[in-house]
């Protein structure tokens, strides 16, 4: 991705000026036809759009050596780019429930962005708050056995260029809409046979309608 040539940002300006000014007079503008078809999903405004647009296909193909570098450099990016509405307002994440454009943007987030944890940077999508985080101070019991799912560092122990002039509050925020959970996780479902956990649960007469499956934490 890259910025407009400053001369093609005020024939845009421009372009849309007069387009607006159509609409107000409720005048066919085909200037506004011409404009919408041009940049109809190709040009970038909001940092939400880069960041899903720019960043999250980029760090995508990142492996773990790549994390352990510059894991707090795009995390602190994210951030930037991502408003989401205060905590307690937000649901929380269940993969394959991805139907408007907004749910999508955050079901590639959850899985394409990476947290610090206590085994590593892993997938916000597999990452839980323990208590440091006001999170259910069984999970620091539970999910320290568990190999691939991770409690997220606490803040405390964030380098102090990305916690500096910050607010825990909005972190915490981000976290839940990038896929963190404050509660045992709701799990889609994918490859049945090879799942032993399933298999102990379910016969064969249910196994295909088994769709979801919720973290089971003593």
């Amino acid at each position: 991705a890259d910025a407009l040539h400053p001369r093609m940002q005020k024939a845009a300006a421009r372009w849309e000026k007069r387009a607006r000014k159509a609409k107000e007079r409720r005048q066919r503008s085909e200037t506004k036809q011409t404009w919408d078809e041009l940049i109809s999903e190709h040009l970038l405004r909001r940092p939400s759009d880069f960041l899903a647009s720019v960043m999250i296909p980029f760090v995508r193909q990142w492996g773990d050596t790549r994390w352990e570098s510059e894991g707090w450099l795009a995390l602190g990016q994210a951030a930037r780019w991502s408003k989401p509405d205060e905590f307690d307002k937000i649901e929380p994440w269940v993969p394959g429930d991805e139907g408007t454009g907004a749910q999508k943007e955050r079901a590639r987030l959850a899985t394409s962005l990476r947290l610090p944890t206590d085994k590593g940077w892993l997938p916000a999508g597999d990452c839980y708050a323990g208590k440091t985080w006001d999170g259910p101070p069984e999970f620091d019991i539970y999910f320290a056995e568990v190999e691939n799912r991770g409690l997220v560092r606490p803040f405390g122990l964030w380098p102090n260029h990305v916690r500096k002039g910050t607010d825990k509050e909005l972190w915490k925020a981000f976290l839940r809409w990038a896929g963190v959970s404050w509660e045992p996780k709701v799990r889609r479902v994918r490859g049945l046979a090879s799942s032993a956990l399933i298999d102990s649960y379910l016969t064969d007469s249910n196994a295909r309608q088994f769709t979801y499956w919720i973290t089971t934490v003593p």
